[in-house]
């Protein structure tokens, strides 16, 4: 029996054969544990998990390739827009950046870190496992600059803040003044801090660790959270302004450094690259 069909036949989940294919081609469906993406053959005994409402997110209209700020031989850096997944999550494998630039690329990439969904910018792809790893380390040394900009209700004082982040995966995330049994340290700094139109101040922050929602809770324990940002305490309902802006880190003694919407020293693309494609050209 396939999987689709034992969807269909299942008492407790009944989907009609359109709707059970169209799952398992989503990703929503596990075998065993495992992701499936293909109507495959069902052996007695094997346990069959459907996620029925997979959460659907906002895909561009127009390639993800015109969003790609950067690229050499290793790596490719895309301006993320704010709304969509950096990865696959685990009842969507389709609506997400890493999925949707590998199928407009027709190259193979590997995820090197993930911006949150409602955030936006810069996020690097490296093209092989092994540069994916050397990035990692780079990543996990702190050798690497990450600046992001944001915006708050109220003045944020200059400099380095460290909280302690009690690791668990479920948000929003729980932070502590003071290190203690299963904390992660986190540090951050604050670099300006300028006032934006009437109602708030826009911040601009060097991120030091990189943990999940790191910035947002860390500004939310200082009782100053994102603006618009419901899940930390905002009390003002509004779109959420948190950008990836500039990375700069050293990859085999290549200075990389990559502004969003500015302009970049990149060497040309392989003939042969969909980057090549004059439309798509920074």
């Amino acid at each position: 029996e396939l999987i689709a069909q034992e969807l269909t036949t299942n008492a407790l989940c009944p989907l009609d054969t359109v709707e059970a294919f169209r799952l398992v081609q989503f990703g929503a469906v596990y075998v065993d544990g495992r992701r499936t993406l293909e109507d495959t053959p069902l052996s007695p005994g094997q346990l069959v998990r459907a996620h029925t409402r997979p959460k659907r997110y906002l895909v561009p209209s127009s390639s993800l390739l015109e969003r790609v700020v950067y690229t050499d031989r290793d790596i490719v850096v895309l301006d993320k827009p704010k709304g969509l997944p950096s990865h696959a999550t685990l009842d969507n494998f389709l609506e997400n950046a890493c999925y949707l630039l590998k199928r407009d690329l027709g190259e193979a990439l590997w995820p090197t870190f993930r911006l949150d969904i409602e955030t936006s910018g810069l996020l690097v792809f490296a093209g092989s496992k092994q540069v994916q790893t050397a990035i990692h380390s780079i990543w996990s040394k702190g050798a690497a600059t990450k600046i992001y900009r944001t915006q708050v209700q109220s003045p944020q004082a200059l400099g380095p803040l460290v909280h302690y982040m009690v690791k668990h995966p479920r948000s929003p995330k729980i932070l502590f003044a003071e290190p203690g049994q299963n904390r992660l340290r986190c540090e951050l700094e604050v670099m300006t801090c300028r006032p934006h139109g009437d109602d708030r101040f826009e911040l601009e922050i060097r991120l030091v660790t990189g943990r999940t929602h790191q910035i947002r809770a860390q500004l939310a324990f200082e009782n100053n959270p994102v603006i618009g940002d419901t899940l930390y305490g905002s009390p003002i309902f509004s779109e959420m302004k948190l950008t990836c802006e500039k990375l700069e880190f050293i990859l085999e003694s290549r200075k990389i450094s990559v502004v969003r919407g500015g302009a970049h020293s990149m060497p040309p693309p392989p003939n042969d690259s969909p980057l090549s494609d004059p439309t798509y050209s920074k």
